[in-house]
């Protein structure tokens, strides 16, 4: 597995891209706005690859004091790829890392739980939530060995 993350995609990257962000994140959303999304993105992007095909990908924040996961897709490989983006993005005495699991009313439980699982084996708690009438979100945060 390699982390590519110089943003320069293929037709390929995109289309599975596109299979990614529909099935995980909006089933709403349109191949350009994909496109759009991955060639000019909001936040920083890793990249997971193997055989060259993306299979993953994280968006996320960071500071000299903190790493904040937007978003994090991996479908089967997402314990090994939380485990090395932790591994590679908080080597520099990031003292933690937070994330927001929001779950809407559409939201598989199964999926939700599956999420949740992912986050709690590698180490985060949840250290708050929130409800609303459209959702429910679970703050986390793993904090981080500076030794």
């Amino acid at each position: 597995m390699d982390a590519a993350n110089d943003h320069q995609f293929t037709d390929e990257d995109f289309a599975r891209l596109y299979q990614l962000d529909t099935t995980w994140l909006d089933s709403d959303l349109t191949y350009a706005s994909v496109r759009q999304r991955h060639q000019m993105p909001l936040h920083r992007m890793r990249y997971f690859r193997e055989e060259g095909r993306i299979t993953g990908y994280c968006c996320f924040r960071a500071t000299e004091e903190l790493v904040h996961i937007a978003w994090f897709v991996a479908p089967k490989n997402g314990r090994l790829y939380l485990q090395e983006f932790l591994a590679d993005y908080t080597v520099t005495c990031r003292k933690k890392v937070t994330l927001l699991v929001e779950i809407d009313k559409d939201t598989p439980p199964k999926a939700t739980g599956a999420r949740l699982a992912l986050y709690l084996s590698a180490g985060f708690a949840i250290t708050s939530s929130y409800s609303t009438a459209e959702s429910t979100g679970i703050q986390m945060e793993r904090l981080q060995d500076t030794g």
